[in-house]
């Protein structure tokens, strides 16, 4: 396999494992936040809405009250102008709380329906004791109200108590599994950040031993070594070649053939220097072994003309004996 290959392997995984960390990390912040987001936009504004409502249904009821034992008139519509806002103020609660009941929640509707009708009961009667009491029938108006209205308003209030349950668990659910949430994202984080490191460390040293198996040796000393015989410098100290040695070993091993190469070519370069000194000679003693040749031949030739020239008669000696004959006459 390549070494480039292996590297964005190895990188691969590790950018995928910080994804997995990072979108772990997301899909938990995201239920934390759904958690918070039910927590603060629906059981805190619902438990709120409906101390709101108790607080206005037990004003009421102490404002109505009030009104029956009162005998001041200014002090009376005092006391039913507070009653007509308490109202105003419940019906207003009443809206915005039906709105946050969502659907999947038919308990909480149901039970809620049931406070409305025993809330409008109430309210009723309340009207019918108030009429009474502007009235100056106070005795009448005191019966109603501390008889069968006690025993609607009460019944209102237990229903209303019902809702304040339902929504203080379900904050205290959407508490619970917003911890959890953050506690299964802080331990799997947690854990994927050691995996992470674990696998890390781990593609680290299978990717430095990979790669120092391929090159032999640490690069800076191949960096060291190979600019010294780029220099000229064959005779380089090596460190023994480790396991199958890698670039460094081959390194080693081109060395050396060069050197022999060398060696042998330095061989045959003196033969041949030898071989052509050799042929240098031989044909300077050809040239002058031909020269003495030709010398000797000259020689020869000069001394068979000088032979032939002394073999041949005089003409001085012809006229001698020719004296000599007439004398002897």
């Amino acid at each position: 396999m390549k070494l480039s290959t292996k590297l964005l392997g190895g990188f691969g995984i590790l950018i995928v494992i910080v994804l997995a960390t990072g979108l772990i990390g997301l899909s938990q912040m995201k239920a934390i936040q759904a958690e918070v987001d039910e927590l603060a936009g629906d059981w805190l504004p619902s438990i709120k809405i409906l101390g709101r409502i108790s607080n206005q249904v037990n004003q009421l009821r102490r404002s109505e009250l009030a009104h029956i034992l009162s005998e001041d008139d200014a002090q009376m519509r005092e006391l039913e102008k507070g009653m007509a806002d308490a109202k105003a103020i419940m019906d207003k609660d009443l809206a915005e709380y039906s709105k946050l009941i969502t659907p999947e929640h038919k308990e909480e509707r149901a039970i809620f329906d049931r406070f409305q009708d025993a809330l409008k009961r109430y309210l009723a009667i309340h009207d019918q004791v108030e009429s009474m009491s502007k009235a100056n029938r106070n005795k009448e108006a005191a019966a109603l109200a501390s008889g069968e209205q006690r025993k609607v308003v009460r019944e209102a209030i237990a229903v209303l108590d019902q809702l304040i349950a339902i929504n203080e668990k379900g904050a205290t659910q959407s508490a619970d599994d917003a911890q959890q949430a953050y506690a299964f994202g802080r331990t799997t984080l947690i854990a994927a950040l050691v995996l992470g490191a674990l696998i890390g460390l781990g593609l680290a040293l299978l990717l430095s031993r990979n790669v120092l198996g391929q090159l032999g040796e640490d690069p800076g000393y191949l960096q060291q070594v190979s600019s010294e015989v780029a220099g000229g410098n064959m005779d380089v100290a090596f460190k023994p070649v480790q396991g199958s040695g890698g670039v460094y070993g081959v390194l080693v091993k081109m060395v050396a053939t060069l050197k022999d190469k060398i060696s042998e070519a330095q061989h045959k370069s003196d033969d041949a220097a030898r071989q052509a000194q050799a042929a240098q000679e031989a044909t300077y003693l050809q040239k002058w072994n031909a020269m003495i040749d030709v010398t000797a031949l000259q020689v020869t030739q000069a001394s068979e003309l000088v032979n032939g020239v002394a073999s041949r008669p005089s003409p001085w000696d012809a006229t001698d004996s020719a004296d000599m004959a007439k004398a002897s006459a």
